[in-house]
C-alpha cells in the first residue's frame, strides 16, 4: 500500500531583525493614521453638525479637589491641605 505524503510541509520563515519589525510598525501606524485623520475629521463635523454642544466633551470635576476661596462652603471636608 502506498503511503500519503503530507498536503502541507513547514517551511521555516525567516525571523526579521527589531530595526525590520520597528520599522514595518511604523510604516503601518503611519498609514493608519493616514487613512483614520479624514474619517475622524468627518465624525467631528457630524458630530458639530447634528447636536449643540461642542464636538469635544469636557465637565467639572467634581470633588474633594474643587477647591476655591469663593465655594468654601462646599469643601467642608478639606479646608485645608
Amino acid at each position: 500500500m502506498p503511503t500519503a505524503e503530507p498536503l502541507l510541509v513547514a517551511v521555516p520563515m525567516a525571523v526579521p531583525d527589531a530595526t525590520t519589525r520597528r520599522a514595518i510598525n511604523v510604516i503601518l501606524a503611519f498609514l493608519a493614521f493616514i487613512v483614520a485623520v479624514p474619517l475622524m475629521a468627518i465624525v467631528a463635523m457630524l458630530v458639530k453638525l447634528t447636536s449643540r454642544g461642542p464636538i469635544f466633551y469636557t465637565q467639572v470635576r467634581v470633588g474633594l479637589d474643587r477647591r476655591t476661596p469663593e465655594s468654601a462652603e462646599m469643601n467642608y471636608r478639606r479646608l485645608q491641605d
